[in-house]
């Protein structure tokens, strides 16, 4: 069946996702260097006081942007897409994981059902 003519291996799944993720963690630092140079800081430590005013190991808890928070998930399409993007702090990315309800309030997690499926 190799031999059949016109017949080309397709490029297998996991190169193209070793592709995809070294594009997107070039891409992902590109985004937070921005997101500092414009003077952002992470919206989740801003906005909640016992973040904002809270400590850890003896030190105030910073909120100084490092992660890039996927709001609809990472499967397919959703990893590179920037809309759904949102640059924020370590402690900052577990509180909207450890607490959906607040971040979906708030916007920075999507509605449920909409986790991991691309907008049509």
């Amino acid at each position: 069946w190799t031999t059949i003519p016109g017949w080309e291996p397709k490029e297998s799944a996991t190169k193209r996702t070793k592709q995809t993720s070294r594009q997107y963690a070039a891409r992902a630092k590109e985004f937070i260097v921005e997101c500092i140079r414009r003077g952002e800081t992470c919206p989740v430590v801003n906005a909640i006081d016992e973040l904002r005013q809270g400590s850890k190991y003896g030190h105030p808890i910073s909120n100084r942007l490092n992660e890039i928070h996927h709001k609809r998930g990472r499967r397919g399409d959703l990893l590179c897409d920037e809309r759904f993007w949102m640059p924020v702090s370590r402690i900052g990315h577990r509180f909207i994981h450890d607490n959906p309800e607040i971040a979906r309030e708030r916007g920075w997690l999507c509605a449920k059902g909409l986790w991991n499926n691309p907008e049509k």
